[in-house]
Order: C-alpha cells, then sequence, then structure tokens
C-alpha cells in the first residue's frame, strides 16, 4: 500500500516527493514545480547559498495567502541575521498564516518570536529535541512533527505522549515511503492512539 493513502506526509521537499504531501519551497528554481503540489509553502532559510533574494521572497509571502515556510533558527549556522530576518517575515504576514519552523537549538527564541506576532499556527518541523521543549510548543497552541529522525532521540517515546504530526523530510522514494511507514507503524505502537484519525484531524485544521 502507497504510504499516502493512508496518511499525510507533513513535511516534503520539492521534487522529493509527487505525493500528497505538504511540500516546501526552498529556492527561487523550485518555484516553477510548485504547480506539481497540491499543498505547499515558500521558505526562506539564509544559510542556503542558493536561497530566495530576500525581497524577492518577502514580496512574493506579502502578496499570496500561501502558508510560509520553513523559516526560522539554526544555531549551527553563523549567517549574520537570522533573527532579523525571521522578524521581518513575522512582522510581514497575518497572524492566521500558516507557518512551518526549522529550529535547530533556538526553540525559545523562535516560540518567543511567534507569541511575540501573535501567531496562530506553526509547525516545529523534524523535532528533535528535548519533551520539556515540545511540551511547551504544544501548550502555546502549536504543532511539532516527527520525523524518522525524531526518532533517534532521547525523549521519543514521550514526545509520541503529545499530540504531534508526522513527516518524512528529506527522506525520498522507496526509501522514504518505508521509512514512513516504519515511523507511522511506531508511533502508532508507541501511543496506543488513532494516530491516522488524529491526522486527518490536524490536516482538515491546518489547512481548512
Amino acid at each position: 500500500m502507497e504510504y499516502n493513502h493512508f496518511m499525510f506526509d507533513f513535511h516534503a521537499h520539492a521534487g522529493e516527493s509527487t505525493n500528497d504531501a505538504f511540500v516546501t519551497i526552498l529556492r527561487e528554481r523550485e518555484l516553477e514545480c510548485k504547480g506539481n503540489y497540491r499543498y505547499f509553502s515558500l521558505g526562506f532559510l539564509p544559510w542556503l547559498d542558493d536561497s530566495f533574494d530576500f525581497a524577492r521572497y518577502l514580496s512574493l509571502i506579502e502578496n499570496s495567502d500561501l502558508p510560509v515556510g520553513e523559516v526560522g533558527l539554526d544555531r549551527r549556522y553563523n549567517t549574520p541575521g537570522q533573527e532579523m530576518y525571521l522578524w521581518k517575515i513575522l512582522s510581514s504576514i497575518s497572524p492566521d498564516r500558516l507557518l512551518v519552523i526549522h529550529s535547530v537549538g533556538r526553540n525559545g527564541k523562535v516560540l518567543e518570536m511567534l507569541r511575540k506576532f501573535k501567531m496562530k499556527r506553526a509547525i516545529f518541523h523534524s523535532y528533535a529535541s528535548s519533551y520539556e521543549e515540545a511540551k511547551r510548543i504544544v501548550d502555546s497552541g502549536y504543532f511539532i512533527s516527527l520525523s524518522p529522525i525524531s526518532a533517534k532521540t532521547r525523549d521519543f517515546q514521550k514526545l509520541c505522549t503529545l499530540p504531534f504530526l508526522i513527516e518524512s523530510d528529506k527522506m525520498t522514494g522507496k526509501d522514504g515511503k518505508d521509512a514512513l511507514e516504519k515511523l507511522f507503524s511506531l508511533v502508532q505502537e508507541i501511543s496506543k492512539r488513532d494516530i491516522k484519525r488524529e491526522l486527518d484531524q490536524m490536516k482538515e485544521v491546518l489547512f481548512s
């Protein structure tokens, strides 16, 4: 069975999935293929060498109602102005816009900024940090999304007690499908909940 027949992939990348997934467009050259996807968002990560020109990116998101992301902060990179870029993005969009968040080692700061701008809907994708931080994210009204990378973290079983989405992230082709099926089975076993029903409900909330 194809995995997208029974679950929704909440985070994939352009060119990596032709399924009915939520795909992030991160590069100027990827804009031409966005018509291949029913669900997609426009993202800007300043540490990508070939990422959008920022002025061009702001113009794109300001003149549409598309989901925004992935955007965020990453402590692994010394790229100047990460917080400035995120601040300008959040100040340029409605609090109702759906956000896909990339956060590595900066969850507290990102959460502070989301609250500052009263953002209503955000997904911290491929979440791989502590249960305590995830609980703060969920209690703030936002979502975490678990990927095959998340399954390797110390707190993974505790994360499965929270509401969550699931995603393939950068895994492609048959390997990506197999990994997502394995992840789905694992979280279903750990959580003892009807994960398919929960994912369908969250999809309805996020994309209605």
